[in-house]
């Protein structure tokens, strides 16, 4: 891809829905230009692609600005140019990005899903596999806002099985992140439904794309999964602790200074103490870890302390306790995840009531302090 439009595919993701001046009088004015290009039958398929990318640039200005509606005008005339240049690698490129666009406009993201499976359908035709891979993962995700983990698993499933089935030209950092996504998901669906199977699952997903990272030579990005396995391995119920293993891990992340090491290391206590009968301790441990997560805008680390905070509490009989901490969770990963999160967590609650007497009423928790979490598709595009 182009590094131009490379560019102006994380900028149209960066979007943020504010209200901005209106702009009228410069689209009446790329909009005539738009029009003289298209009376100019001589226009070449690069005047054309030329054209589009300006149009994406002012887009993406536009949108800085709080303009998002007249943003993804601009983009949907860059949409209009590339489908004339006939170049369908671009043509798929700028359909995603208007999408991108279009998803913060109220009642435009039915439309922003169908211009989604349009550009991950020509990006298949046209071997784009970044565009693909992008544009269904904005389905899964779609699926998971809507509370529906089963259908966003069985889309990153498909998404998943696509890059394997291209054999070598797959393996490559999207089918990691494929893999990455996944795991999450099953993550948050074993966790909210209490199914051990699933959090083995999504584990081995963590395996594999850890494996295929380091084979790509992506050795940051190898080393984060191994930190995020390993947490999530503290909440499997056959977990034993290998010191020597997790000794080398962290001196691997402090030497690269890697995000994340506050909240995985104090994980890691929290799960070693829980396991050694030491359930204060554990609470202190996992307390921390929630709290590094949390400034991190880590919302999977801080569901994974919450877990072992809930679990310790649990142990010590303070059933007030356990309430207090998932209500706390619940809260926190609403407002990083949003309110599907929060349900899910209302789920581990509900699954309580089955087992526990009545329970006094516990206080709202107090506030907690978050740190809004980046958008995904940011990382990934800059890639």
């Amino acid at each position: 891809m182009p590094r131009g439009r490379e560019r102006s595919s994380k900028r149209a993701g960066e979007a943020g829905d504010q209200a901005g001046d209106s702009t009228e009088r410069a689209m009446m004015y790329e909009a005539r230009n738009d029009e003289v290009m298209s009376d100019d039958a001589g226009a070449t398929a690069a005047t054309l692609l030329a054209e589009a990318e300006r149009l994406a640039a002012r887009a993406f200005a536009l949108v800085q600005r709080g303009a998002v509606r007249d943003g993804a005008a601009a983009l949907e005339r860059a949409v209009s140019l590339a489908e004339r240049s006939r170049d369908r690698d671009a043509h798929a490129h700028y359909l995603y990005t208007h999408a991108l666009a279009l998803a913060q406009l109220p009642g435009q993201r039915q439309r922003a899903r169908g211009l989604w499976r349009r550009a991950r359908a020509m990006a298949r035709d046209a071997r784009r596999l970044e565009v693909q891979f992008y544009a269904q993962r904005r389905r899964v995700q779609q699926y998971a806002e809507n509370g529906d983990l089963g259908g966003a698993i069985a889309e990153a499933d498909r998404m998943v099985e696509a890059m394997a089935a291209l054999g070598p030209a797959g393996r490559q950092r999207a089918q990691v992140d494929a893999l990455r996504e996944r795991g999450r998901l099953l993550l948050r669906l074993g966790v909210s439904g209490g199914e051990h199977a699933l959090l083995e699952r999504a584990h081995a997903d963590f395996g594999r794309a850890v494996k295929l990272a380091q084979a790509l030579g992506l050795d940051e990005l190898a080393l984060a999964l191994r930190l995020e396995r390993r947490s999530l391995a503290a909440l499997l119920p056959d977990c034993t602790a290998h010191s020597e293993e997790f000794a080398e891990l962290r001196a691997e992340a402090e030497a690269r200074s890697l995000a994340g090491l506050g909240a995985a290391l104090a994980i890691e206590e929290a799960a070693t103490a829980l396991r050694e009968g030491a359930p204060e301790a554990g609470v202190v441990h996992a307390e921390r870890a929630r709290d590094a997560a949390l400034e991190d805008g880590d919302a999977l680390g801080c569901l994974i302390a919450c877990m072992l905070i809930a679990e310790g509490r649990e142990t010590l009989g303070d059933r007030d306790g356990v309430i207090a901490t998932l209500l706390s969770c619940q809260t926190a990963l609403e407002r990083l995840l949003g309110k599907a999160a929060g349900r899910e967590v209302a789920r581990v609650l509900d699954s309580l009531e089955g087992r526990c007497e009545p329970l006094r009423p516990v206080p709202a928790p107090a506030p907690v302090a978050v740190v809004p979490a980046p958008v995904e598709y940011r990382a990934s595009a800059s890639a």
